[in-house]
């Protein structure tokens, strides 16, 4: 990936890119709502900027200029994980829609014959809480 693809794809997020001593800092404004699994920020050197007041959250990844492009793997690897979050929760607004006109056009009898068949090797498995507290 060359440099303008990559401001490129940062590009909504960007906020700017410093110079630290020997290190990059990359400051990005991610939007409100986006989360930030540890499983990704335990992997880089990431810090909320608490003085920010605007829209979302501010958080700068600082790196050594040899470590540019894993941590550039690590914020593609946060920004995809909450787009495909943000795509499935759509998905998900849609398909209840779906059901909801199905339940209102079907009489009782053939909703309880109703079945939702997923293929047993489809990732769905990982949308659904097992939780059992």
């Amino acid at each position: 990936m060359s440099i303008e693809e990559i401001i490129t794809a940062l590009f909504p997020y960007f906020a700017s890119i410093r110079k630290l001593k020997e290190y990059l800092s990359i400051d990005l404004i991610f939007p409100q709502g986006w989360e930030f699994p540890n499983e990704f920020l335990n992997q880089v050197q990431a810090i909320q900027n608490e003085k920010y007041t605007g829209s979302g959250t501010f958080l700068s990844f600082a790196c050594e200029l040899n470590q540019i492009i894993p941590t550039m793997t690590i914020i593609f690897e946060i920004i995809n994980h909450n787009l495909e979050r943000e795509e499935k929760e759509k998905l998900l607004r849609e398909k209840v829609t779906e059901l909801k006109n199905i339940f209102q056009s079907s009489n009782l009898s053939d909703l309880k014959n109703l079945k939702i068949q997923i293929p047993e090797d489809d990732p769905i498995e990982s949308l659904i809480d097992h939780d059992e507290d």
